[in-house]
């Protein structure tokens, strides 16, 4: 059978076509390798993506550009040409399309934000806290980073799960920075008002409120003027006025460096300290080979009783409350009371401190047998 002209044409295309083996785009099997020099950003940052499209058998294709899509365009926008802007915290993952060739890139942002010589606000958590700085307090563009953080000091003083820390640590605001952080009321130091709480800063040694301190309790919310990075915290600071009146001095029995016995043994150690202005009084007890442990104790003229809030590093927080009666301090726990309660007892010995516990299951009409007795002997 003889083949026409047209059937050569014809099968001579065909024959070229099929033992190609150029690349004219991206082939089904093919993939687009997305490069960052970063993937972990903060808002208002920017990052320029960079890509490869290559074939089935791995080969590049050039001359393809992708297009770019955002899992979350609240979280992160990215532009056609692959320049990727960080909006709000949170995970999102940018997807490259070239024909039926596709890649992906995750990318974290965190808390935080850039801010630059004409002011902004900073916040993270959900607003939990924020930074307002004004023009003026930075000089350049610089990111600032939101991160929860523990108690470097295994402070009582704190409002638990109100520390953060800013950084850069070594930042300096050439101006003031409003900072505001959010507490939970529930989890403030025991009787501690809560139109006493305030912004702190870490000093590396200690807790010291922010200027221009207040509480914002409806909102329940702290506020102060802040200079630059490091640890901020909510918690108790110490009142511009001292505390003059004879009930603050009624723990004062309890002052001093001290070596602490069991049966006869020596289990530890105990320093008790009152704060500048006597507001307060600052247990730290070492206990050998057991958790280290803080606390503060103050006494509210508006209810008339002794407040502490004991904290040690295994995470343990006891709260108690109560009165310094006929020569003894009393604190119980709950500190409101109840049917089953725990009372610990502070009394003088000679020139020692005897603190002992002891429950009830009636509402603290008896006590049981001592189920803690320490002795307190001056060092």
């Amino acid at each position: 059978m003889r083949l026409s002209s047209k059937s050569h044409l014809l099968a001579a295309l065909c024959a070229m076509a099929c033992s190609s083996g150029g690349s004219t785009g991206p082939q089904a099997q093919g993939s687009v390798q997305i490069q960052a020099d970063r993937t972990s950003l903060l808002p208002g940052e920017t990052v320029q993506l960079t890509w490869q499209v290559k074939d089935a058998q791995g080969a590049v294709v050039t001359g393809q550009t992708p297009s770019f899509l955002s899992s979350s365009a609240t979280t992160a926008s990215v532009t056609g040409g692959g320049l990727v802007t960080a909006i709000l915290a949170g995970n999102v993952t940018i997807t490259a399309t070239a024909g039926q060739a596709t890649g992906t890139l995750n990318l974290t942002i965190g808390q935080g934000g850039l801010v630059t010589a004409a002011g902004g606000t900073v916040s993270g958590f959900g607003g939990a806290i924020e930074l307002v700085i004004p023009a003026g307090a930075v000089t350049a563009p610089i990111s600032i980073r939101l991160t929860t953080a523990g108690n470097p000091l295994l402070d009582p003083t704190a409002v638990a799960g109100s520390i953060y820390l800013i950084s850069p640590e070594d930042l300096t605001f050439a101006l003031p920075v409003t900072a505001r952080v959010r507490y939970n009321p529930s989890a403030r130091p025991e009787g501690l008002p809560e139109a006493a709480l305030r912004v702190r800063r870490y000093t590396g040694t200690a807790w010291v409120g922010l200027p221009d301190g207040s509480a914002n309790v409806p909102a329940s919310q702290a506020i102060g003027s802040l200079s630059g990075g490091g640890f901020v915290s909510v918690g108790w600071a110490v009142p511009d006025a001292p505390c003059t009146g004879p009930e603050y001095r009624q723990f004062d029995f309890w002052l001093g460096a001290w070596n602490v016995s069991v049966a006869g043994q020596i289990i530890g150690q105990s320093d008790i300290t009152a704060v500048p202005g006597g507001c307060a009084v600052l247990e730290h007890f070492r206990p050998n080979g057991a958790p280290v442990g803080r606390s503060i104790n103050f006494y509210d003229p508006t209810t008339g009783k002794w407040y502490q809030t004991y904290l040690d590093s295994s995470g343990k927080r006891l709260p108690i409350a109560g009165s310094f009666v006929n020569g003894a301090m009393d604190l119980i726990n709950p500190p409101g009371g109840g049917t089953l309660q725990e009372r610990w007892r502070w009394t003088v010995e000679g020139d020692n401190v005897r603190q002992a516990a002891a429950t009830s299951t009636n509402g603290g009409q008896t006590y049981s047998a001592p189920t803690w007795n320490g002795l307190y002997i001056r060092r």
